[in-house]
């Protein structure tokens, strides 16, 4: 079966799409995820201006097409998330597919442009870039969606989103109860953005902790005490020892500490070396999670000593999703520290929990 998703730049399709691919692939491992932007770069397909006009989307989209019927023809589902603007495709899918199932995801060009998640809408307004659909190049909504989603706010939870999508295509198919999604698969190379996360009450702090309770129950908590603080070099930061100078100055102010802070956020990684000013000397060393666990340490203690700084607790949940998603990769010494750091993280929440009287 072909499940095609689309929508404009900023509507979600792809995060959608991969959380429907996430949770579909349990019940069917003869499932697959297909993005547009990463068939793309695949095929070199997005190194032109040319290959973003009407003529190389649409040789994008038939690429896609050709690719998803090749899968279809070999039993295997397909999860496709892609811009398309071609409506005679869309009817041809109908017909070239075993099953399909189209979904359309929408949202106010306003609402795009706020988001604005690839930095194109705002240069293209300013006319420095063009061939961008939804502003010189025309988005037609496809004509006969099986199913709208309008994801303008901000809360729409998608693992709900999810099943009802799945409901759709199987009414046999049963709710499952919310899970912690962001804790799984490779978190280094696909990234959480929780660009579209809400708050989901009691159900989602209930998966967040079974989350965190299965590892608690397979490693022992235990941890040694932090490296005193070492010399840095002063033409940039080996990032070991600049997280041992930031984890023996928590307790104090520390520019630094907040600009990696701001960093991590935006990249949702850890490099293994930075310049002066805090940016990767290499864009592609960022796989050693034991840096991952360390920074985590860092952010732990400091919102320990800064009377619970939020943006450290909300760093830090990010960090432990990253290491519980990649936790079997860690020696036993490193999952001991993070086990310790589950517990911290637990406390941590609880107390934020009962300020909202909330029950962990």
């Amino acid at each position: 079966m072909i499940l095609w998703i689309v929508g404009m730049s900023g509507a979600g399709k792809t995060t959608i799409g991969r959380q429907l691919h996430t949770q579909w692939k349990k019940q069917a491992p003869n499932t697959v995820l297909v993005d547009g932007d990463d068939m793309r770069a695949i095929f070199a397909h997005n190194h032109s201006p040319a290959n973003y006009t009407v003529a190389g989307r649409r040789e994008n989209a038939e690429r896609i097409v050709e690719l998803c019927l090749w899968l279809d023809r070999q039993g295997i589902n397909v999860v496709c998330c892609i811009l398309c603007i071609f409506d005679d495709i869309l009817l041809k899918n109908r017909e070239l597919f075993s099953n399909y199932f189209e979904i359309f995801v929408t949202a106010p060009m306003k609402i795009l442009e706020q988001r604005d998640v690839k930095n194109i809408y705002k240069p293209a307004r300013r006319g420095e870039m063009r061939n961008v659909v939804g502003i010189d190049i025309p988005f037609s909504p496809p004509k006969q969606p099986d199913m709208v989603i309008d994801n303008s706010t901000a809360d729409l939870h998608m693992h709900a989103v999810a099943d009802d999508i799945l409901r759709q295509i199987d009414p046999k198919h049963t709710h499952e109860e919310s899970q912690y999604s962001y804790a799984e698969g490779d978190r280094l190379t696909e990234r959480n953005t929780y660009f579209y996360t809400p708050f989901a009450g009691a159900s989602f702090i209930k998966a967040w902790k079974k989350n965190r309770q299965h590892l608690l129950a397979a490693e022992a908590a235990s941890v040694p005490k932090p490296s005193p603080a070492a010399a840095l070099d002063d033409g940039g930061w080996e990032t070991k020892l600049l997280l041992e100078h930031l984890l023996a100055t928590a307790d104090q102010k520390n520019r630094l500490r907040e600009k990696l802070l701001q960093k991590f956020e935006v990249t949702k990684r850890i490099f293994t070396a930075y310049n002066s000013d805090l940016r990767p000397i290499d864009g592609k060393a960022y796989h050693d999670l034991s840096l991952y666990l360390r920074w985590a340490e860092v952010l732990e203690a400091a919102y320990t000593n800064h009377s619970g700084k939020l943006p450290y607790l909300n760093a830090l949940l990010k960090a432990m999703d990253i290491l519980i998603a990649h936790h079997e990769q860690l020696s036993a010494n490193l999952r001991g520290r993070l086990a310790r750091l589950v517990q911290r993280e637990y406390f941590h929440l609880a107390v934020v929990a009962a300020r909202v009287e909330v029950t962990l």
